[in-house]
């Protein structure tokens, strides 16, 4: 079990740092270049398109995930319509937000930005929202599939395109040309993924998924991906109020710019929780299928240990040598070396959070998400109004703070959820 676990893990960790990696390296690249103000204009943007991905997209690549490893067991027909489900149910969710982000772009601009000049840049940024569910939905396909060796394999030949396309960006000096250049990357990538995808589900004698025309069960969207969906939106407006909250305090421009470049930072940490969180999935919901109990505690017990050890070392280890590391390569923001080991550290209940989600996931329950995230964006708001006086530094510990709670109403429900799956199984014996 922990075997297959590592491996699994293992596997996603270096596919998520393939791409994630190349990202970082870009916009450590665009920090150089830009100012801090331009650079938290930057982060912003990106935010913005990112944040109405980063949560419910997730959730819907774990809900993919669970419905290909299900499906794999019981032949082609029912895999097809897992995948094709998993794609389908990505464009319901994402176009609605794409259309909507599109259309509120210039106020959205004057609302971060304190101008509407950048209402184009955000109006491109909204191709982030179905390329992002795209991505994770592919992450999550992959994983069910099984395939994460041939995933690391093409990630790996687009991360050096992703980094030649940030340095040439970079040279050019220009906010909109970093916008688009990311916004390049983020399609490379998703066609890629999808490449390899394709390739595996044709040896397995399944037609590419344009030419799939199943009569689906949207059973598991209703059930399982629109209350996860919901709970992971729940985030996103407080990510953003949080954020505007620090651009519109004094010197919130320039706050927000050291903000943003510690939060590239703890993006990667982010991504790589839900990658390796994910990599637990399958054997859950297998374990839980086969009412195995003290299989399913365990490893989730090992995966979460195992995911807070790590982070705890790396904030440490932050905390003593990051700032050097941060004046030798973008000597501008060195301010930031505390906001970043705060937010690192707020990524070790986020490490609890995520796995505790997983499980859920694995168990095709959304319940406890939903009260978890929140109480997440009611702290996180609250906290940043309270610290906005505080700059970067504030609004991490407000991060820090809704993520603590977030963790500790996540580990009460999910005892409760974990007791009654442990009393039905005694019952039925």
């Amino acid at each position: 079990m922990l075997k297959r676990l590592l491996r699994t893990a293992s596997a996603s960790a270096v596919s998520a740092l393939l791409t994630r990696g190349a990202q970082l390296i870009t916009a450590i690249l665009y920090a150089r270049h830009l100012s801090t103000t331009e650079f938290g204009i930057y982060g912003i943007i990106q935010t913005t398109a990112l944040l109405f991905t980063t949560f419910f997209a997730l959730n819907l690549g774990q809900m993919s995930t669970k419905l290909v490893v299900e499906a794999s067991t019981t032949g082609i027909a029912p895999l097809e319509k897992a995948v094709l489900l998993s794609y389908k149910a990505g464009i319901a969710f994402s176009l609605p937000l794409f259309v909507a982000l599109l259309f509120l772009s210039s106020p959205a601009s004057l609302i971060t930005t304190g101008t509407s000049n950048h209402w184009n840049l955000f109006a491109w940024a909204a191709l982030l929202i179905p390329i992002g569910t795209a991505i994770s939905i592919q992450n999550g396909i992959a994983l069910g599939l099984g395939i994460l060796r041939t995933q690391v394999t093409i990630n790996l030949i687009a991360a050096p395109i992703i980094i030649a396309m940030g340095y040439l960006a970079a040279q050019e000096n220009e906010l909109s040309i970093a916008v688009y250049a990311f916004i390049g990357g983020q399609i490379l990538i998703a066609i890629v993924q999808q490449i390899a995808i394709n390739q595996t589900l044709s040896t397995r004698s399944i037609a590419p998924i344009s030419q799939l025309k199943e009569k689906l069960d949207w059973t598991p969207i209703t059930k399982y991906g629109i209350p996860s969906t919901i709970a992971g939106l729940l985030t996103m407006p407080s990510n953003w109020i949080a954020m505007v909250i620090l651009a519109n305090s004094s010197n919130g421009t320039h706050e927000l710019g050291l903000f943003s470049y510690a939060n590239q930072f703890k993006a990667i940490a982010y991504f790589a929780i839900g990658v390796l969180a994910n990599a637990a999935i399958p054997q859950l919901a297998k374990f839980y299928t086969s009412n195995n109990y003290n299989s399913y505690k365990k490893l989730l017990s090992i995966s979460t240990f195992s995911l807070v050890l790590a982070l705890t070392i790396v904030t440490l280890g932050t905390a003593q040598g990051g700032n050097y590391i941060i004046q030798a390569i973008t000597p501008l923001y060195a301010s930031a070396h505390v906001p970043l080991v705060i937010l690192l550290a707020s990524c070790i209940p986020t490490a609890i959070t995520s796995l505790l989600m997983r499980s859920g996931s694995a168990r095709g329950s959304a319940r406890e998400m939903l009260s978890a995230n929140l109480v997440f964006s009611a702290a996180l708001i609250a906290s940043a109004i309270i610290l906005q006086d505080h700059g970067a530094i504030g609004l991490t510990i407000a991060f820090l703070i809704g993520s603590l709670l977030q963790a500790c109403v996540l580990i009460y429900k999910e005892s409760q959820s974990l007791r009654a799956w442990r009393t039905s199984i005694s019952v039925a014996k």
